[in-house]
């Protein structure tokens, strides 16, 4: 006999992550959504839906297609949450990578993955330079202002007008690939769709 939970049964919406969570924000376009602990900068649900849409747009530009990963190698900021869902948005797919990483660890992880683009902090965007050379990586972004990088401001600064509204996201296609933490092995890359996300999502509200 199988083990069930005496709470209610859930029904997952058959939709992707972008979708799910930017679909009724309207009703909440002037609360707080996100904030940034060290500036008190303040991002209202509607400024997220308009940057979301940015970047997506400003992605489409310059050639990044659906199916299209990158990797997020940086500490948590607003940004980092807009950059994510502005990929999700356009049907591409986010990898996650530890900050603490040293070069050779990302590198390595960028040979698995094999990222068009690569997003850094201040901090982590010489040693992002360094592994995206040796992966052919040539789309290095930070989180502010680096040597050697472009600026996500760039991204946010797109009048969103080729934001590709046609794109159709299935619910099983990957959307994040986080890695396990390599406690008895190597880091392996793991493949969670939009389905697997949106149903933790329900599950918590």
């Amino acid at each position: 006999m199988g083990i069930r939970s005496r709470l209610p049964e859930i029904t997952v919406p058959e939709v992707d992550v972008a979708t799910y969570l930017l679909d009724d924000i309207d009703l909440y376009a002037d609360c707080v959504a996100l904030v940034d602990a060290k500036t008190d900068t303040r991002f209202t649900f509607a400024d997220v839906k308009d940057k979301v849409r940015r970047i997506g747009s400003s992605l489409t530009r310059l050639g990044f297609k659906k199916g299209g990963i990158v990797c997020m190698y940086s500490s948590n900021s607003p940004e980092y949450a807009l950059i994510v869902l502005g990929v999700l948005s356009v049907g591409g797919v986010i990898t996650t990578s530890n900050p603490t990483y040293t070069k050779d660890e990302l590198s390595k992880q960028l040979q698995i993955v094999r990222p068009q683009y690569l997003m850094a902090a201040p901090e982590t965007a010489e040693k992002a330079l360094q592994a995206a050379s040796e992966n052919g990586i040539k789309n290095v972004y930070v989180f502010g202002h680096a040597p050697g990088c472009t600026s996500v401001d760039i991204l946010l600064r797109d009048d969103g007008h080729d934001f590709p509204s046609d794109v159709k996201i299935s619910p099983h296609e990957v959307a994040i690939i986080p890695f396990s933490s390599g406690t008895t092995g190597l880091p392996k890359g793991v493949m969670l769709t939009h389905r697997n996300i949106v149903g933790n999502l329900v599950q918590m509200k």
